[in-house]
C-alpha cells in the first residue's frame, strides 16, 4: 500500500487527465487490458467493511 501512497502523491493530474497513466499504478496487465491502482474516495481507517466496485475511472481517481 506504501507504495501505491507514494505513487499517487508523485502524480502530474495534468497528464493523468490526458491519460498518461504512472507505471507506478499498474498493478498488472495483459494484452490490450490492464489493471491500475485508483484512490477514488476517502479511506476510513477504523472502518469494518470495505465494499469494493469496478466502476470507478481515470476520472475519479483525478478528482479524488
Amino acid at each position: 500500500m506504501q507504495t501505491f501512497i507514494n505513487a499517487v502523491r508523485g502524480v502530474d493530474l495534468t497528464a493523468y487527465r490526458r491519460g498518461q497513466t504512472p507505471a507506478d499504478l499498474t498493478i498488472g496487465d495483459h494484452g490490450a487490458l490492464s489493471v491500475t491502482y485508483a484512490p477514488f474516495d476517502f479511506i476510513n481507517r477504523l472502518a469494518e467493511l470495505v465494499l469494493v466496485g469496478l466502476t470507478p475511472g481515470r476520472t475519479q481517481a483525478a478528482n479524488a
